[in-house]
């Protein structure tokens, strides 16, 4: 069973990946269509399927430009390690995704030449 993602499950979903960060590993998290986690998401990278988390965060609803007032909404940000690739975004009201988290082992670095 998956989690939903949104502004009310933002604070869980934020203490989950602080606790992978704090036992040593790296949170990686699959994006879901369905609550029973059975249809990932797809963007341009290809399937949201343990990704690394780079960052969460969420808005608050505001009124834009126009003065119309916008649905707030959580930002996922994934990296490869190196590089940033890519920010999913998640309307509430809007959008109905779900998520899993697991973990990663932290990749081994080596710095100079021994």
């Amino acid at each position: 069973m998956a989690t939903p993602i949104s502004t009310s499950t933002y604070n869980q979903l934020n203490s989950a990946i602080q606790d992978i960060l704090k036992s040593g590993v790296l949170p990686v998290m699959t994006i879901y269509t369905d609550a029973a986690a059975t249809n990932i998401v797809v963007d341009a990278h290809g399937n949201i399927e343990n990704r690394r988390v780079q960052s969460v965060s969420f808005t608050e609803s505001y009124k834009d430009e126009n003065g119309n007032p916008t649905e707030p909404f959580v930002t996922i940000n994934f990296t490869d390690g190196i590089n940033f690739i890519d920010t999913f975004k998640t309307i509430d009201n809007v959008d109905d995704h779900w998520f899993t988290l697991s973990t990663i082992p932290v990749p081994y670095t080596k710095f100079g030449s021994n």
